[in-house]
């Protein structure tokens, strides 16, 4: 059903507004800081578990912990058992979850034994999928806040998948780490969102009892036939999100091994200092008043930064949608002959056909006017270490949203290209100016265009469309194809 939701979220925003005026632009949800920082880039999952656990265990004061997925599996049951340790030792612990691909993993019964610890939280959102259009309104930004002073941004949520730790398949994905004073700014924008009238604590549900008013109804037998699957079923809930934040042997022994396997590479992180960062976020809102180009400062500041491009534009995200919004700014930056390159999924890589079947229909016109398009193979990175035996041979796809222009800036955050991320979902960009960072961070792009598919012809848009996959999928795209060829003719 969820699936469904979110397709039919993706159909909507490509109906969505062009952009227009330059926005007003204030803290928290911009701010220009000139001044030293320090910034690490988390190029694998593994690394990306273990450095947000450093960091948990670092806090000496308050944490902010914001994602849009979390669901009930191994990567989180560490990471929530380590919010609840700081908690207990009197670090003020907040978290807010976007609420629909959230709500039926980390239930209200598993916020009722957070907050019985001192781990505060909220949902955003949380309104019923039938709610249009206020369900389409989502918080998609990820970020993860230490005392004021250090702050992990990017691409990943929290789900096995993102770390390196899914049988079927994961995500190659990025996150950056800030040390420095535009924290407080990602701090004070959380504030935002939080203290916000669209995030809400929901209770836990009533526990059954037998004299309730549903149970009086019909017969007897019926009554207590019911009363006792939903006390069963209340019971089984409460014990799972007991047991959930409560550190298990397997738990121990995941968390050291990712610690084992992680150790040298969290020593020799890559990264340096940037003087001159850039933060931007969206404003928090639900309703038709919050696609105002004034309230979406992630996307509007990302095609400002776009088109003071000279030379060159490398570009990776999970999802690429070149619409009417975004159409006049590709077209008026390939005419001052700057080179795009954008690397995204194939149909094999990708967890959502959807998006990736607009793509494909629409990158040979793009092609033709001047953009390279790269489509992940599928493939686990070369020299990538995993748990071979929890990972085994499963597929990859791409989950980044990084980009640099002229080897002298480059932009890390949730921020997909495409209009959902453009008018829907909440996002946050964070921009450095910095040519020896920015060289860092196009080697790792270049890295992952190799082990990619390049798409430099219509032939070979049609030659490699459907490389390595199955018949269900390749009639699962003919099925998309057309609402997806109709928006294109309208959009």
């Amino acid at each position: 059903m969820r699936l469904f939701v979110f397709i039919a979220l993706i159909l909507q925003s490509l109906l969505s507004a062009n952009a227009s005026d330059k926005p007003a632009r204030r803290a928290p949800f911009y701010q220009e800081v000139n001044e030293n920082h320090d910034i690490r880039f988390l190029n694998t999952g593994l690394v990306a578990l273990q450095k947000r656990l450093d960091l948990i265990e670092q806090a000496q004061k308050q944490i902010e912990f914001e994602y849009f997925i979390v669901h009930a599996d191994k990567s989180t049951r560490l990471l929530l058992q380590a919010l609840v340790r700081k908690a207990k030792q009197g670090v003020k612990v907040r978290v807010l979850v976007d609420y629909l691909f959230v709500g039926t993993q980390i239930t209200p019964f598993f916020i009722h034994e957070l907050e019985k610890v001192g781990v505060q939280v909220r949902y955003y959102n949380p309104v019923p999928l039938a709610s249009l259009p206020s369900v389409h309104y989502r918080n998609h930004r990820k970020l993860l806040s230490v005392d004021d002073q250090v702050a992990l941004v990017g691409g990943r949520n929290l789900r096995d998948r993102y770390f390196d730790l899914h049988s079927e398949f994961n995500y190659i994905d990025r996150d950056m780490v800030v040390d420095g004073p535009i924290v407080k700014t990602i701090r004070a924008s959380f504030d935002e969102f939080w203290n916000s009238s669209f995030s809400k604590a929901l209770p836990r549900p009533k526990k059954p009892h037998l004299n309730d008013l549903v149970y009086r109804k019909g017969s007897r037998l019926e009554a207590n036939r019911k009363y006792r699957e939903d006390l069963f079923r209340w019971n089984k809930n409460e014990v799972e999100a007991q047991e959930f934040i409560i550190e298990s042997k397997q738990d121990l022994a995941l968390k050291q091994r990712v610690a084992a396997a992680t150790n040298s590479d969290l020593k020799n992180l890559p990264g340096g200092n940037c003087n001159k960062l850039v933060f931007a976020s969206d404003v928090p809102g639900v309703g038709a008043w919050a696609q105002d180009r004034n309230l979406r400062l992630s996307s509007e500041v990302t095609f400002e930064w776009m088109t003071s491009a000279k030379t060159e534009i490398l570009k990776e995200s999970a999802f690429v949608i070149i619409n009417n919004q975004t159409k006049d700014l590709l077209q008026e930056i390939l005419d001052r002959d700057v080179n795009i390159k954008i690397m995204t999924n194939s149909f094999y890589s990708t967890d959502l056909m959807l998006t990736t079947s607009i793509f494909f229909d629409r990158a040979s016109k793009w092609i033709e006017r001047g953009i390279s398009f790269a489509a992940y193979s599928g493939d686990r990175m070369p020299n990538h270490e995993v748990f071979e035996d929890m990972v085994g041979e499963s597929r990859w796809g791409i989950h980044s949203k990084s980009s640099l222009i002229d080897d002298e800036s480059f932009m890390i955050g949730s921020l997909n290209f495409d209009p959902r991320s453009f008018n829907w979902s909440s996002e946050l960009v964070l921009i450095c100016y910095d040519e020896k960072l920015t060289g860092m961070l196009k080697e790792s792009i270049e890295k992952r265009w190799d082990n990619s598919i390049e798409l430099q012809t219509a032939e070979s848009v049609a030659k490699h469309r459907f490389d390595r996959v199955g018949l269900l999928n390749r009639l699962g795209h003919y099925l998309i194809k057309f609402p997806a060829s109709f928006l294109d003719h309208h959009l």
